[in-house]
């Protein structure tokens, strides 16, 4: 099965969720997450919010907030076709920008991750996880 086939049979399968069922998975994921070393130890961690037809990323965004880690999140310039990170002091703040997706206000200025070392955690979401991990 090669990948576009497989993206679409998992946006399927949580399509077919209820909204129960996704809240629920989304919060279990949440615990799972929160569980990890990488991310207990985590000050500056770099989160995205997902789009609709993914697992609600925002409950661990949240939850990173509320234990006052330094949030990043991208905003997408589809014109230049770069993301840039933007720090997130509150939920409040999203707003919906390219593709629908909620991200950090258009009017302040990017903070750049530098140097490098800074950011110690990047929360890359799947669409399809396993229980083995």
């Amino acid at each position: 099965m090669d990948k576009r086939t497989t993206r679409d049979l998992i946006r399927d399968r949580i399509g077919a969720l209820s909204p129960e069922e996704r809240t629920d998975r989304s919060a279990r994921i949440l615990e799972r997450v929160r569980k990890l070393p990488g991310f207990r130890a985590s000050r500056v961690p770099l989160l995205f919010v997902s789009m609709a037809d993914e697992f609600d990323t925002k409950p661990i965004i949240e939850a990173a907030l509320g234990e006052g880690k330094r949030v990043f999140l991208p905003r997408v310039y589809l014109q230049e076709k770069t993301m840039r990170h933007f720090r997130l002091v509150s939920m409040e703040a999203l707003r919906v920008g390219a593709y629908g997706i909620e991200e950090p206000p258009a009017d302040v200025r990017p903070i750049p991750i530098r140097p490098l070392g800074a950011l110690n955690q990047l929360r890359v979401m799947a669409a399809a996880v396993d229980d083995f991990h």
